[in-house]
């Protein structure tokens, strides 16, 4: 088989399927990263007993990705989770640490506010108690 047969022979096959390949390489690279802002609930880890009072409730998320990934964005499954088992009574301020986001692949944060939030820890009563 010489180098001419290889080349030209399916010649029709071969230009369409480099139409092909050409139209969904623009297509993919053409897609633009859009950017958005959405509200984020809080998560508040605790120690049985404890609650929070006065709480910073939400962040604000600002970031970006391809239309078809933000459409997988859920606020309600990428809220940030603030551990405060280890905090005693009383106010606190404390970052948000933007790794406990759960976000979808392809979707980056381009910032977020609060960076920090403010809680008010109280002592409850314990339910576990029998008398």
């Amino acid at each position: 088989m010489s180098f001419e047969s290889f080349i030209f022979k399916n010649g029709k096959i071969k230009i369409y399927a480099l139409i092909i390949s050409f139209v969904f390489w623009v297509i993919i690279l053409g897609q633009k990263d859009i950017v958005v802002t959405k509200e984020v609930p809080v998560e508040y880890l605790l120690t049985p007993g404890f609650k929070v009072q006065d709480a910073t409730d939400k962040v604000l998320l600002t970031i970006s990705g391809k239309r078809s990934y933000l459409r997988k964005f859920d606020p309600e499954q990428s809220a940030p989770i603030i551990d405060l088992r280890s905090y005693s009574i009383g106010p606190k301020r404390l970052p948000v640490d933007k790794t406990s986001l759960n976000l979808p692949i392809g979707v980056k944060i381009l910032s977020f506010e609060p960076k920090l939030v403010s809680v008010y820890i109280v002592g409850g009563t314990r339910s576990d108690k029998t008398y």
